[in-house]
């Protein structure tokens, strides 16, 4: 969950709503589909590297429940809740000694080691789910987008 918070941008609302069905293997690689909602357009997000070798042991071990589609699942088998997972984030950063970790964290470092990566504010913003570029402006602070651009 960590990693996939970190690699993807995700909401932790679009992790809790995420199917296995929503997991597409094949080819040009693995990607995962977003759903934005009932009658929004959904996004395309890559998965790469750690991030798919990870998920894929995942589903090897993933409780198989009987008409249950969520692709998280606790170990009871049940779908995680949005505070299941900020304790989770919670608890693994504690653990690790970190500070000021959460799911919005990640988010963030992950728009930032895109934007820099890249250099690219249209494919952050749409990797986020965001609907116009003024948004992942102010997201990503002016800052952030001056370095980018080396305007700074």
């Amino acid at each position: 969950i960590l990693l996939f918070l970190l690699h993807t941008g995700l909401r932790v609302n679009e992790l809790v709503e995420l199917r296995l069905d929503d997991v597409e293997f094949g080819h040009p690689g693995t990607h995962l589909v977003v759903r934005e909602g009932r009658h929004a357009e959904s996004r395309r997000i890559p998965l790469e590297g750690e991030v798919r070798r990870v998920l894929h042991e995942y589903l090897l071990v993933r409780p198989n429940v009987e008409g249950e589609n969520h692709l998280f699942l606790s170990r009871e088998g049940r779908p995680l809740s949005t505070r299941s997972v900020q304790r989770i984030v919670s608890v693994r950063a504690q653990a690790a000694g970190l500070e000021g970790v959460s799911p919005q964290a990640l988010r963030r470092t992950y728009a930032s080691r895109l934007l820099a990566t890249t250099g690219d504010l249209v494919l952050v913003a749409e990797r986020l789910g965001h609907q116009s570029l003024g948004t992942t402006t102010r997201y990503m602070g002016q800052s952030a987008i001056k370095q980018t651009n080396g305007t700074d």
